[in-house]
C-alpha cells in the first residue's frame, strides 16, 4: 500500500501587486526556474526516453532549492502538487490556488501567478502551513 504524503496548506504572505513590480518579479522568479528547468529537463528527457508509459503527471517543476514538484491528476479536473525531495522521496503534496500558475517553489512556499478581475496578472507568494 502507498505510503501517506503529508498535506500541506497555503497562506497568502505576499503580493506584488503593480505592473512594474509584477514584471520585475516575474522576471528574477523566472530567471530561477529558467536556469534550474534547463538543468533537470536534459535529466528527465534522458530518464522518459524508454518508457513504455507515462504516469498521471500534467507537469514537473524545478524548485529553487533542487526540490522536484510535479503536478499531478488527482480527478478528472483536479490536480495536486507534490514536492519530492533531492532523493525522489515525496515531502509534501498541495493543492494551487484556483486560477493560479505556478512560477516558482522551495520548501518555504510557493510564488504563483494570479490575475485580478481585469484579468491583469500579480505575483503571490504562498508559505505552507504545515501539519504539526
Amino acid at each position: 500500500m502507498a505510503e501517506q504524503v503529508e498535506r500541506w496548506t497555503l497562506e497568502r504572505t505576499v503580493v506584488i501587486g503593480d505592473a512594474m513590480d509584477a514584471e520585475r518579479g516575474l522576471t528574477e522568479v523566472g530567471n530561477v526556474a529558467v536556469s534550474n528547468g534547463r538543468l533537470n529537463r536534459r535529466a528527465l528527457r534522458e530518464a522518459f526516453d524508454n518508457l513504455d508509459f507515462f504516469p498521471p503527471v500534467e507537469r514537473i517543476h524545478a524548485g529553487t532549492d533542487g526540490t522536484t514538484w510535479l503536478e499531478l491528476r488527482v480527478a478528472e479536473d483536479e490536480f495536486d502538487w507534490e514536492v519530492l525531495d533531492r532523493a525522489g522521496e515525496p515531502l509534501g503534496r498541495f493543492r494551487a490556488p484556483e486560477g493560479a500558475r505556478l512560477e516558482a517553489g522551495d520548501l518555504g512556499g510557493a510564488w504563483f501567478v494570479e490575475h485580478d478581475e481585469l484579468d491583469i496578472p500579480y505575483l503571490a507568494r504562498y508559505n505552507f502551513a504545515r501539519p504539526n
